[in-house]
């Protein structure tokens, strides 16, 4: 079996300790984590529900593809990573910033990434249950599930560069 190591970090993103994943007080240290916000020409978000297999908010919406970045691994090739096995997509990833998130089960050192693709996504079974592209100006009031509180607040951070990307 395959042993996932994250990295502790403190509140200046400085590395701390190496952990197991499965051991890891997610919620009370601090960790890494990636976020990519995936754009189409038509400046429409591809929102994601979540597996209800997913450890971390099941069946809720993400705003973002991403995830835990490991142990010894770059805040970018974990989103080059999250991004192909979440969604199926490669592709040039636009650095938008790096932000510190708090909530339920979550405390962690962001960053965020923005990138275009019009093609096809293949999200994955077992991380992604459905996919919808929704406009930017009505993400926010869409129906649905609610979104996942750490990529909702980078959202909210990052939202006016979007449609640069």
């Amino acid at each position: 079996m395959h042993e996932e190591w994250i990295v502790e970090v403190d509140d200046r993103d400085q590395p701390l300790a190496r952990v197991l994943r499965k051991d890891f007080a997610f919620g009370e240290k601090i960790h890494r984590t990636t976020f990519i916000y995936v754009l189409n020409d038509q400046n429409e978000l591809c929102v994601q529900t979540r597996s209800l297999a997913k450890r971390y908010c099941p069946g809720l919406r993400d705003l973002a593809a991403g995830g835990v970045v490991d142990w010894q691994e770059s805040y970018l090739d974990c989103a080059k990573r999250e991004l192909a096995e979440e969604l199926g997509l490669e592709g040039p990833l636009k650095l938008l910033g790096k932000f510190l998130h708090k909530s339920e089960g979550n405390y962690s050192f962001g960053v965020a990434y923005g990138c275009r693709h019009n093609g096809p996504v293949q999200p994955q079974d077992n991380e992604v249950t459905s996919f919808e592209w929704l406009p930017l100006n009505q993400v926010l009031s869409s129906q649905g599930p609610a979104f996942t509180p750490d990529s909702l607040d980078g959202f909210r951070r990052f939202q006016g560069f979007l449609p640069y990307l």
